[in-house]
């Protein structure tokens, strides 16, 4: 689409890095902008979308219809931790200002750990209102994935406008 993409979503699409024959799972996909981005740089790979909303999903649907179509995206209206994969495990699982992970984030935390391959890589990213909450949101961030059967790999900063974007980067322990 014409529209500008985010820098937010430009610069976890960057981060993630998907390989061509990833299998990726976004978790809260809303318009489907960082799905398009993903989805332009698998050949063999796929890319599963969920989102809780229906306005949501029937945007991202319409914005990813080639992906769709090609085989390489499907988009569910779902709530994680009662979305039904049938034992399919991903590569990569990322959210973006999903806020649940930063709350109180036990039931979808188990759920991101039964879905993530061994090796697999969990990637969480926000951009809070002020630069002064980066680093405590990546604190609780960590402190949540670590004390819910994860290791925290690395955690990335980056400048979004006047704001300070936020990824931790994780692994089932």
């Amino acid at each position: 689409m014409a529209d500008k993409v985010p820098d937010r979503l430009s610069w976890a699409a960057e981060v993630v890095a998907p390989g061509p024959a990833d299998r990726i799972l976004e978790i809260g996909c809303g318009h489907g902008v960082l799905l398009s981005l993903l989805a332009d740089r698998l050949t063999s790979g796929t890319i599963t979308a969920l989102d809780r909303s229906d306005k949501m999903v029937a945007a991202a649907t319409k914005r990813n219809a080639p992906h769709i179509a090609s085989g390489k995206a499907v988009i569910r209206q779902a709530e994680l931790s009662a979305a039904d994969f049938k034992g399919r495990l991903f590569d990569k699982i990322v959210a973006v200002r999903v806020n649940v992970f930063w709350m109180d984030p036990a039931r979808e935390l188990a759920a991101v750990r039964r879905l993530l391959e061994p090796s697999g890589l969990f990637y969480l990213f926000f951009d809070p209102p002020s630069p002064t909450q980066a680093e405590p949101i990546a604190a609780k961030l960590t402190a949540n994935l670590e004390s819910n059967g994860f290791r925290v790999l690395r955690k990335a900063f980056t400048v979004i406008g006047a704001g300070k974007g936020v990824c931790v980067v994780a692994e089932p322990s």
